[in-house]
């Protein structure tokens, strides 16, 4: 299983406003995991609450170190990938993009979308955007 880390800004179209201040971008990584052909993609945010704080550069880093032991694993070993973060002290910014990856990868290799991989009706699934996706 390989792991390709590639970062991205994102640019707001309103800035973000909050008491510790304004910002009109910020920098995401967009985690592409390969195996067999296929490839899933998962994606790692920055953010900060009280106490924690995740910045892309240091997600980024974290991956970077990671990548060589998982490369042991494969995308069906999303259960022992999962144990193996959490003995690693990941933060959850990092498990999320692995996560996310791992089931785009499932959901393309098996030819499902991942609504219909994890048994959801999709007409039950609100609206995330103005777009209609029923369409």
């Amino acid at each position: 299983m390989e792991l390709l880390l590639v970062p991205f800004t994102v640019h707001k179209r309103h800035a973000l406003r909050i008491s510790r201040g304004s910002q009109a971008a910020s920098v995401n990584l967009w985690l592409r995991l390969r195996q067999d052909g296929i490839e899933g993609w998962g994606e790692a945010s920055s953010f900060s609450t009280a106490g924690t704080q995740q910045t892309a550069a240091e997600l980024q880093a974290i991956l970077a170190k990671l990548a060589p032991a998982l490369k042991g694993y494969g995308p069906w070993d999303r259960q022992a990938i999962e144990q193996f973060l959490i003995a690693q002290r990941v933060p959850s910014g990092v498990r999320t993009a692995v996560d996310l990856a791992l089931h785009d990868w499932m959901g393309k290799r098996l030819g499902l979308p991942l609504w219909k991989l994890w048994g959801l009706d999709r007409d039950r699934i609100p609206p995330v955007s103005g777009h209609n996706w029923h369409q």
